[in-house]
């Protein structure tokens, strides 16, 4: 075990942070392509959707300063894990968001891993924010999802919820 003084930490100060007061939703995904997101195949198979939110009016604050969210875009590409003999192999995600505040964009990539609980992709992992046009263009985070499935065997009916923070340590 590390010695205390070792450990890495993070600033949680609001002013070096990224908050979303509550999730994105999304009714369904603007594109979405290939395997059933409705099975999780012991064989893989990828599953990728680009969730598109306008008219959106939900509070943030960027590094201290108050913005509202009015638009967002989620792309995630979903890898399943291939099973060999005993070993599992886990399920995946990486992908891209890009949220329109009116203080500018905070845009970033997400990788993580995804669990398949009755019919609902349940998303976690990090966050990294590089790049956008508002104050929080570098830091690291948390990202949270859920993906329901839709009715039919195509993914173009599922539907998404989802959330993400992070701190900003730079000044």
């Amino acid at each position: 075990m590390l010695p205390l003084g070792s450990w890495l930490t993070y600033s949680l100060d609001p002013d070096d942070a990224f908050t979303m007061a509550a999730d994105v939703s999304a009714a369904s995904p603007a594109t979405s392509s290939g395997a059933d997101s409705s099975q999780d195949d012991s064989e893989g198979g990828t599953t990728s959707w680009t969730f598109s939110s306008t008219g959106l009016s939900i509070n943030s604050e960027i590094r201290g300063d108050a913005a509202t969210i009015t638009a967002a875009t989620l792309t995630i590409t979903l890898e399943r894990g291939e099973n060999d003999d005993d070993v599992v192999g886990p399920d995946t995600f990486t992908g891209t968001f890009v949220i329109t505040t009116s203080a500018g964009t905070v845009e970033g990539t997400i990788t993580g891993e995804a669990v398949l609980t009755g019919g609902v992709w349940q998303l976690r992992g990090m966050t990294d924010f590089n790049r956008g046009t508002s104050a929080m263009k570098s830091g690291v985070g948390g990202f949270r999802a859920s993906i329901a499935n839709g009715v039919t065997e195509s993914a173009s009916d599922d539907t998404a919820s989802w959330t993400l923070d992070g701190s900003n340590d730079a000044s």
